[in-house]
């Protein structure tokens, strides 16, 4: 919550619900109007008991009716219709408004100013660190162009040669279904399809050396179980080259670390 992110969301949910320009302007009317009425009631009220001399129940009966009298019970119904009829008005121009109460201000409004993906975020997951039980590695390079390194303590290493290392990259290439697109004219960007999450694993790895489609081709996809809310996690299923009987197969993992930690037996 310390991050700008962070800080944009406390703005958002500590928001009070503020009243528009016409509730506070009908409010204010409401208590004009309550006052007045109260007032005008007593007045009648004292004035029947003292010129007049009527009895005390005719004088409250005839107070209470000049009180109901003068509140606007066609105000209520009056404003409703009004504030639809500018909802009409309004969705004629494409513009979907929730809250009658809110059509007033956002009818007068002459400049709305939003923010969207690309100004403060790029729409662009990228790995930045990997993490084995011996090494903390850092990932240069930034967006979905496969370019940068994997390096230790500043220096670029062989993944190949960390069989963990290597383990660990291909495993986040493996359990995904994203599509990585190379730029289709010189200058352009790299685009993905599916979960930019699983996109960015994937240029982590082209990062780190190892193609995706060598992994697919050496280890085939035989069974996936995806991504759901109940278990939290993505499995695939891949069948390993074995010289014996080729029955070898793995499960890669990717999902909420609590989940996966609550898996495992063992860390490699």
């Amino acid at each position: 919550m310390d991050t700008e992110f962070g800080k944009i969301a406390n703005l958002t949910q500590n928001m009070e619900e503020a009243e528009s320009p016409l509730q506070k302007q009908l409010d204010r009317v409401t208590k004009q109007v309550t006052i007045f009425a109260l007032c005008m009631g007593i007045a009648f009220f004292t004035l029947n008991i003292l010129i007049v001399h009527s009895s005390f129940a005719a004088s409250f009966i005839f107070s209470l009716g000049m009180i109901v009298a003068f509140i606007p019970e066609g105000l209520l119904p009056t404003v409703t219709l009004s504030l639809a009829m500018a909802v009409q008005r309004m969705s004629k121009r494409n513009a979907l408004v929730k809250k009658l109460s809110s059509v007033e201000a956002l009818g007068s409004t002459s400049v709305i100013c939003t923010d969207k993906t690309g100004t403060l975020t790029q729409n662009e997951m990228t790995v930045n660190h990997l993490w084995t039980a011996s090494n903390e590695y850092d990932v240069t390079g930034v967006g979905y162009a496969p370019k940068g390194e994997v390096c230790l303590n500043g220096e670029a290493v062989n993944v190949k040669r960390d069989p963990d290392l290597s383990l660990l990259v291909a495993a986040g290439a493996l359990c995904s279904n994203a599509r990585l697109l190379p730029p289709e004219s010189e200058g352009g960007r790299y685009t993905v399809l599916g979960d930019p999450t699983e996109a960015c694993l994937l240029v982590a790895s082209q990062k780190a050396g190892i193609d995706p489609k060598d992994q697919e081709k050496a280890t085939p996809r035989m069974r996936e179980l995806p991504f759901e809310s109940r278990r939290k996690r993505m499995t695939t299923i891949h069948q390993l080259k074995d010289p014996l009987d080729g029955a070898l197969r793995v499960a890669y993992v990717k999902g909420a670390p609590n989940e996966v930690v609550r898996l495992s037996e063992r860390v490699r």
